[in-house]
């Protein structure tokens, strides 16, 4: 009677433990194609000038639900601009969701070089489209859209610069 049980029991916790992994999996699979850390190799501006180390340098990473950016870039007249930005995100098959935890911007726009600071806790949502292996996402905090594609990525902001990005983990 003992061994009937037992074997009942480790039936159960097998069900238990295939579920768990069952109802994981997707959300696993959903960050897999953001998730890691990637190198902003190229800015194509849109003269077609195409900008590079060390005139721009950046890095992003999606982590355990956290976005963090950092970009470091020539401003027209030369001076040191930049960008960083850290949020919390949720991400599904069809929607992006991101609490924006704080902004540090410098030379954005050409009338303005002052370094301007943001912390404004909001949360918002934005769709996600998937075709194939392509995962495209329009944040709903940040203008340029993001397209993903295996290890590649590319950030563009419609009349100001297309950004190429590499997955280096």
């Amino acid at each position: 009677m003992n061994f009937m049980l037992q074997k009942a029991k480790n039936l159960s916790l097998l069900v238990v433990v295939m579920v768990a992994i069952s109802v994981a999996a997707p959300a696993v699979a959903q960050n897999s194609a953001i998730e890691g850390t990637w190198e902003l190799m190229s800015r194509t501006l849109p003269d077609g000038q195409i900008v590079k180390n060390p005139d721009i340098q950046g890095v992003l990473n999606f982590a355990g639900g956290y976005r963090n950016i950092n970009v470091l870039f020539r401003t027209p007249d030369g001076s040191w601009g930049s960008y960083s930005a850290v949020a919390s995100y949720k991400i599904s098959s069809n929607r992006y969701t991101e609490t924006l935890h704080f902004v540090v911007a410098k030379g954005l726009t050409p009338d303005n070089n002052e370094t301007q600071y943001d912390v404004p806790g909001a949360t918002n949502s934005s769709a996600v489209e998937r075709r194939g292996k392509i995962v495209r996402i329009q944040p709903p905090f940040d203008p340029p859209t993001w397209v993903f594609e295996g290890d590649t990525m590319t950030a563009t902001l419609d009349g100001a610069f297309v950004d190429s990005w590499r997955r280096v983990r």
